[in-house]
């Protein structure tokens, strides 16, 4: 209910018609505006299994989707159609995103292994893999520096958090969360901290700049 009646004020500000609750909507970007999906699920992707995660590239054009089946499949948006399956995963892919420039992907599964892939790659061949996780641990999430295309963060249920510079093969930080294992990650805008969200509730800032200072460990 209050989620609605904040929906409603944000949109009343703006001018826009408010929508029932029950409804599904697309913001539409050339429009500035809520319409209504017509059918109610428009449908542009079928995997076999569940879809675990996904995510957009920067520019909109396609969307990176993960399943149960270990499949990162790549959906053209306007057109629906399937452009490209990657295959590599031997367990769930938990996490995906794309490089701040489109051109790189990363995903993480249910084994331990995060993979980055090229996009213009047209066999679907991994570019790289990295097994410094614990063996079979699952990896939780995955991130790319918006500032170092080449770099990304990964955190697993083994409590360890890696920042990683695929081209040249190099682990830049190996951190381990105080209590729990990370649950989510996120890097600064400008790359200089690291936000790692813990499954017990506590929230982290690393110094991405330091050998593994951890800034605050702050808690609601």
């Amino acid at each position: 209910q209050q989620q609605q009646q904040l929906l409603q004020q944000v949109l009343e500000e703006e001018q826009q018609p408010v929508l029932p609750a029950s409804t599904e909507a697309i913001w539409s970007r050339s429009q500035d505006r809520f319409t209504v999906a017509s059918p109610p699920h428009v449908r542009c992707a079928d995997h076999a299994e569940r879809i675990m995660c996904c995510a957009m590239d920067p520019h909109g054009e396609y969307v990176m989707c993960g399943d149960g089946n270990g499949i990162v499949a790549i959906w053209d948006v306007a057109q629906g159609q399937l452009v490209r399956v990657l295959k590599g995963h031997t367990g769930l892919v938990q996490d995906c995103d794309w490089s701040r420039d489109g051109r790189f992907l990363v995903s993480g599964d249910s084994d331990g292994t995060v993979i980055v892939w090229h996009m213009s790659a047209s066999e679907g061949e991994p570019l790289h893999k990295m097994h410094h996780h614990h063996s079979e641990s699952v990896i939780t999430a995955c991130r790319f520096s918006p500032r170092e295309p080449h770099v990304v963060g990964s955190c697993a249920r083994d409590r360890t958090i890696l920042i990683w510079n695929f081209k040249h093969d190099t682990i830049l930080h190996r951190w381990r969360t105080p209590t729990a294992f990370a649950t989510c990650l996120a890097f600064s805008p400008d790359s200089s901290m690291v936000l790692a969200g813990q499954a017990d509730g506590l929230l982290c800032v690393w110094n991405n700049l330091t050998a593994g200072q951890r800034i605050a460990a702050p808690r609601r």
